[in-house]
């Protein structure tokens, strides 16, 4: 919950001081780093996780956790290769310098955190898990107000360099607090690659498509439109980040109850789906006045694509709950079905919404994308209970 605070209070932050076409060349640059982490991990982090929660000594924990920071060290690599070409290719040459060798210090700032957040999570080190989701946005906040106080100009290059800063920042003193070791290791590298072909590649596929989903919208409005169009959808996509959280907390808190189950407890959707019809009302009438409070005038055309996200976000956090169904039962063919399903809708519906309609056209895509998503898993999910109760010769309640 802090995180979310201090992500709209970033983004206010943000909106207020910088222009509109650094804003967006901003956030096309922390999304080009964040779907290209998300397609170089193969899975390994998540497969380090699972085998570092089971069974196994020190030295054995040691050698996958190092197997698996040799992939990280690989996407920092990367990232700061992708961030130095966004560059060639922007129009900040003053900058190009300091950036450069900024990024390649810097750049496995996207990656170390999922790393991170596996390793804390198999150690059962809830504090940490705590620390890594909220502080590095409160270190980006009172970087960005160093920043005013100094006078310097709050332009893309600085607010993106500020932002790989808090989050390496945060990351290497928890790996040195928790006494975690992340030398790379060919070993283990091999071994957790070995793996990973049986624990984590269904997961990574459905990860990787569901990151380009979600950051579809800003690089179809960067090709076709301009910053200024990724700036104000970036702030609607923000502004409604809270609202899947209360149903996709359904879904976690019966997970355990799932496997070889019915499905979940017969009040339990018709509620959820009752609170998150009350939540979308509440959040359509209140967000012109949350986006005047919190961006300005300046950025009132942020109001109908955040209204349409809204919507889609409640979609999709309906979505998860049935997700979370077919996770517990370890269907993880099946999720990835659907998630190259949604991919492809967010990108077809996408290109020529956002081409013609801008903001708007590529939040209509995104809720084009979300009832996709909600609508393919509740027909699922009372299929399945329809065959698990003739399978007992019962009638599902």
């Amino acid at each position: 919950m802090m995180a979310l605070v201090f992500g709209l209070a970033s983004s206010s932050f943000t909106a207020r001081l910088m222009t509109e076409r650094d804003l967006g060349q901003y956030r096309f640059v922390i999304s080009c780093v964040t779907v290209l982490t998300s397609a170089l991990t193969l899975g390994l982090f998540s497969s380090a996780g699972t085998l570092l929660a089971g069974k196994g000594g020190r030295t054995f924990r040691t050698l996958v956790a190092r197997g698996a920071s040799t992939q990280a060290w690989m996407i920092a690599v990367a990232c700061s290769v992708c961030v130095g070409g966004v560059l060639l290719v922007s129009e900040w040459p003053d900058a190009l310098s300091f950036w450069i060798v900024a990024a390649a210090f810097l750049g496995s700032a996207m990656a170390w955190p999922l790393l991170l957040q596996e390793v804390l999570r198999a150690s059962g080190n809830f504090l940490g898990l705590a620390v890594l989701n909220a502080a590095p946005t409160a270190l980006f906040l009172l970087l960005l107000g160093g920043s005013r106080l100094l006078s310097l100009p709050l332009n893309a290059p600085l607010c993106a360099t500020l932002y790989f800063l808090s989050q390496g920042l945060v990351v290497w003193i928890l790996i040195s607090r928790n006494g975690i070791s992340l030398k790379p290791d060919r070993i283990g590298f091999a071994y957790l690659f070995k793996e990973n072909r049986g624990l984590g590649l269904n997961v990574y596929w459905g990860s990787f498509l569901a990151a380009l989903t979600a950051q579809s919208g800003i690089f179809v409005l960067q090709g076709l439109k301009s910053p200024a169009d990724v700036a104000v959808f970036s702030l609607a996509v923000t502004v409604t980040a809270p609202l899947t959280l209360l149903p996709s907390a359904v879904g976690t808190a019966y997970f355990s109850r799932l496997p070889g189950a019915w499905g979940f407890p017969d009040k339990v959707i018709p509620l959820a789906w009752a609170v998150s019809l009350a939540i979308t009302i509440g959040f359509c009438l209140l967000v012109p006045f949350a986006i005047h409070i919190l961006y300005g005038e300046r950025f009132a055309s942020v109001t109908i694509p955040a209204q349409l996200l809204g919507i889609g976000s409640i979609l999709n956090g309906m979505g998860d709950v049935y997700n979370r169904y077919y996770l517990a039962n370890r269907d993880t063919k099946f999720l990835l079905k659907i998630a190259a399903i949604v991919c492809a809708t967010a990108l077809i519906v996408g290109v020529p919404a956002g081409a013609y309609l801008g903001p708007i056209g590529a939040a209509l895509a995104r809720l084009a994308a979300s009832g996709t998503y909600v609508l393919i898993l509740v027909y699922s999910y009372h299929v399945a209970q329809r065959r698990f109760g003739e399978k007992v010769g019962q009638s599902p309640s």
